[in-house]
């Protein structure tokens, strides 16, 4: 039976690339995952998130007759992020083609191939986004977490600036451990002092002055905790289940994931976080409000592949799955990183 590959494209779009969008957001990556839950759509040259950083100038205490400002006076009010295009390639090879003619073995061989295809963009764009430092490595890229949580007073995060510095409610809080007056005392990088509890350095100290940072003058806690596996294994010694409760999140539970409960966020592990380490002792804790991190996708392009077309030079028929958008965020202030703790690169690799 030869291989038809107008029915093939429709067939993929039909019924394989639903299971790979779904896959590549559920499958092994916590973080992805979780921006599954609340991703959106748009069909704009550009993606526009109205911020929600809780500074207004319609409030004011008045006496008689007094008056308040009817229209907000900010400068601005949303932030504008440019759709990226992430794209995988999916190839069927001419042997391929007169090795597996029957329709059992053309539905095998693009199972695997669509596998694979998953794993790959699943793994490109879960490494991306931990890539480190504050300015885009491109472009054409995704952003990334450090691009969209830093305290920069010159990263022009969603182009809400035309000149002078980025303003402080728009900045994020990023703690570095090892400088910080706070932790003179500790040494971050020591897993003797992570361990102490009269250390500041403390694992369960660091946890309740992320979650301070992250609620100061907002109320609002995280709602996740992302770690190295090396500081969740330490936490789950740490968190004694006869004072925190149940020492599992019930939610990560739920989605399939293994995770420690602290005053009821998810504590998870990440190993494309420790992969984007330059060392043993640049490790992240990420104390983050995903409610304000959203994935957007076009819909005329999420996870959608083309025509399967020759190249000149080539026995192989290639297609291209394709989806376009970016990661977002509309407040950044109640987003903390904690900086430079111990995190052996070699302990789960």
């Amino acid at each position: 039976m030869a291989l038809n590959y107008t029915t093939l494209q429709a067939l993929i779009n039909a019924k394989y690339l639903p299971v790979l969008y779904n896959n590549i957001f559920t499958d092994n990556h916590y973080l992805l995952a979780r921006l599954k839950q609340q991703a959106k759509t748009y069909d704009e040259r550009k993606i526009v998130v109205p911020l929600e950083y809780g500074k207004h100038t319609t409030f004011a205490f008045l006496g008689r007759y007094g008056t308040i400002a009817l229209t907000p006076a900010e400068i601005v009010t949303a932030a504008e992020f440019g759709p990226k295009m992430m794209t995988g390639s999916l190839s069927i090879c001419l042997e391929d083609e007169l090795e597996n003619k029957s329709g059992q073995a053309i539905k095998n061989i693009l199972d695997t191939k669509m596998s694979n295809l998953q794993r790959s963009m699943q793994e490109g764009l879960a490494s991306h986004i931990w890539t480190r430092g504050s300015a885009l490595t491109g472009t054409t890229v995704y952003n990334t977490i450090d691009y969209l949580v830093n305290d920069s007073t010159s990263e022009n995060v969603g182009n809400i600036i035309t000149t002078g510095t980025v303003p402080e409610w728009w900045h994020s809080k990023r703690i570095n451990l090892t400088t910080d007056p706070f932790y003179e005392s500790g040494d971050s990088t020591s897993e003797a002092d992570l361990l102490n509890p009269s250390s500041p350095v403390y694992l369960k100290k660091l946890l309740q002055r992320g979650f301070a940072k992250a609620k100061y003058q907002t109320g609002e806690k995280p709602t996740d905790i992302v770690v190295p596996q090396y500081i969740f294994d330490m936490l789950e010694t740490i968190l004694d289940p006869q004072k925190t409760g149940n020492k599992f999140n019930e939610r990560a539970g739920s989605m399939g994931f293994t995770s420690l409960d602290y005053r009821q966020c998810a504590i998870v592990p990440d190993d494309d976080m420790v992969a984007a380490q330059t060392g043993d002792d640049d490790g992240y804790m990420a104390f983050f409000n995903l409610n304000y991190m959203q994935m957007f996708f076009n819909s005329g392009a999420k996870f959608t592949t083309g025509e399967f077309t020759k190249a000149a030079n080539q026995n192989a028929k290639s297609s291209l799955v394709n989806a376009y958008g970016n990661l977002t965020i509309s407040n950044r202030r109640c987003q903390v990183i904690l900086e430079n703790v111990h995190s052996p690169k070699s302990y789960a690799a």
